[in-house]
C-alpha cells in the first residue's frame, strides 16, 4: 500500500461519516479503566517504521482492554508494538509525551519515546541509551477521555510504500539480512516469473467473503467492500481476482490479483487456452455469451500454462490483451494503448507493450504535474526473456533515483504517479 506518510494510524473507523470523528478507540468507565481498539464499523491499521522497511499492520478483530488497568488521572500515550525479533504484536502505554525530530535530545527523561525522522526509526530511552522499537502512538487517555490520534504524530510525511510482514509457519515474522521483515511488498521472482505483478503485495489483497464462495473462482470486490463472484459483464467494468481457498461468509483472506497459479486438480488439456469469466465466477474455456445470448461477449483474462497450470493477466480490468484489443478509457481517466515501439508518455495515459518484435522505450513527460499518473503493462509471449521494456526518468527521479526502470517479464504492469521533489515518481 502507497501511504502519504510514515509511522501512523492509516485505517480506522469513524463516527458519522467523518473521518475526523475517529471512534476506534474505546475507554471504559469507572475508577480503574481499560482501553479498547475497536473494529466494528472497520478494520483498524497502522504504518509502522523500521529503518528503511515500513510494515503495514492490520487489525480485523476488537482488541478488548489492549491497554490498562489505569487508575489515576494521568495522561497516558498509547501504543502498539512490533516485536523487532518475532514481529509480535504488544500493547504498551508510557507517561511520557512522544517526541520526534532530526536529532536526538540531549537530556531525555527515562521512558522518553522519540521518532528520528531522518532515519524513519522509533527509539525510547532507557535511562543510559537509545533502544530500538517498532512503534506506533495511537492516542491518549486520562480518567476523563480518550483520544485517538489518526495519520502520523511523527512529522514524517514522506511518501512510503508499506506492506503486510510475511510470518513463518510458527508465526515469527521472517527476518532478512539487513535485520528488517520480509513484507507483501517486496518484489520476488521465481524462475523470471513474476509472482503477480511486481510484489507480493500488488498479487494479494486482504478482504472478507460477502458470501459462501468456492475456491478457483473468479471474484470482486463488492459496493460494501465484501468478496462476492465475478460475473462476465464485469471484465472491464470492475477489478477482478482470482480467488484459491474456499470461504465462508465473512472468512478473510488475501486474494490473488494475477501471475501463475497451480492447481493439481486441474486437467486442462492444452497450454495457450484462452480462460473466460463463467457465470458465478467459473473458470471457463469458452465465451459464456456463446451458450447465453443474453451475456455480454468479453474477451478472455488468461491462459492455460499446463494441465494444472494458468496463467491471469495482472491488467484484468482489461482483459486478455492482443493485437486486436484495445483496452477502453477506465473509471478514473486513463486512456489505454498498444504500442510496440519507443514512445514518449503523456500523463493519464496506460501502456499495454508488445515487446515480442523487439525493445521498447518509453519515456516519461519532461514537466510533470503533481498527480499525474501513467501506468505500463508488459504484454509479450510468457517465454520471452531477450526483449526488454525500458522506463526513461528524461530527466527526472523515479523513486528518488536517476536510474532507468527496465522491464523483461511478460505481464509485468507498474504505476507512477507524480509526486514532485526528490521522490519525482512513485511506484505503486
Amino acid at each position: 500500500m502507497f501511504v502519504s506518510f510514515r509511522n501512523g494510524v492509516v485505517l480506522y473507523q469513524y463516527t458519522g461519516g467523518n473521518p475526523n470523528q475517529p471512534s476506534f478507540l474505546s475507554k471504559t468507565s469507572g475508577g480503574t479503566y481499560y482501553v479498547s481498539l475497536l473494529t466494528n464499523d472497520k478494520d483498524f491499521a497502522a504504518s509502522f517504521s523500521h529503518n528503511q522497511a515500513e510494515y503495514l499492520k492490520t487489525f480485523y478483530n476488537n482488541v478488548n482492554n489492549a491497554w490498562g488497568p489505569f487508575n489515576d488521572v494521568n495522561t497516558h500515550y498509547l501504543y502498539i508494538d512490533i516485536d523487532t525479533l518475532t514481529a509480535e504484536v504488544t500493547y504498551g502505554s508510557t507517561l511520557v509525551a512522544p517526541m520526534y525530530g532530526n536529532s536526538l535530545p540531549v537530556a531525555p527523561t527515562t521512558d522518553q519515546n522519540f521518532f528520528d525522522v531522518i532515519n524513519s526509526r522509533a527509539l525510547v530511552w532507557n535511562g543510559s541509551s537509545w533502544i530500538p522499537k517498532i512503534r506506533v502512538f495511537v492516542g491518549e487517555v486520562d480518567s476523563s477521555i480518550v483520544t485517538p490520534y489518526i495519520g502520523t504524530v511523527t512529522g514524517s510525511y514522506s511518501p512510503y510504500t508499506s506492506g503486510p510482514i510475511i510470518y513463518s509457519g510458527t508465526g515469527r515474522g521472517i527476518l532478512k539480512h539487513d535485520k528488517t521483515f520480509l513484507t507483501l511488498s517486496e518484489k520476488f521472482f521465481i524462475d523470471n516469473i513474476a509472482f503477480g505483478s511486481s510484489s507480493f503485495e500488488q498479487a494479494s489483497i486482504p478482504v472478507k467473503a460477502g458470501n459462501n464462495l468456492a475456491a478457483n473462482r473468479f471474484v470482486k470486490i463488492n459496493h460494501d467492500s465484501t468478496l462476492i463472484y465475478a460475473e462476465p459483464s464485469d471484465v472491464g467494468v470492475n477489478l477482478i481476482f482470482v480467488l484459491t481457498e474456499p470461504l465462508d461468509i465473512g472468512e478473510v483472506t488475501y486474494l490473488c490479483v494475477g501471475g501463475v497459479i497451480q492447481n493439481n486438480t486441474w486437467n486442462w488439456n492444452n497450454a495457450g487456452l484462452d480462460l473466460y469469466v463463467g457465470e458465478n465466477g467459473v473458470i471457463s474455456l469458452t465465451d459464456p455469451s456463446i451458450s447465453n445470448n443474453l451475456l455480454p461477449s468479453k474477451p478472455p483474462i488468461g491462459k492455460t500454462l499446463s494441465s494444472t497450470s494458468i496463467i491471469v493477466n495482472p491488467v484484468m480490468f482489461l482483459g486478455n490483451v492482443g493485437s486486436t484489443y484495445v483496452p477502453p478509457i477506465l473509471d478514473g481517466g486513463l486512456s489505454w494503448q498498444l504500442i510496440t515501439s519507443n514512445t514518449t508518455a503523456t500523463a493519464f495515459s496506460g501502456y499495454v507493450v508488445d515487446i515480442s518484435g523487439g525493445n521498447v522505450d518509453i519515456t516519461l513527460p519532461l514537466t510533470p504535474s503533481v498527480n499525474d499518473e501513467i501506468v505500463i503493462s508488459v504484454d509479450t509471449d510468457i517465454n520471452s526473456t531477450i526483449n526488454v521494456c525500458t522506463i526513461l526518468p528524461n530527466g527526472n527521479n523515479i523513486k528518488g533515483q536517476t536510474d532507468s526502470v527496465v522491464i523483461d517479464i511478460n505481464n509485468l504492469t507498474i504505476r507512477l504517479i507524480w509526486l514532485g521533489g526528490t521522490l519525482g515518481w512513485a511506484l505503486v
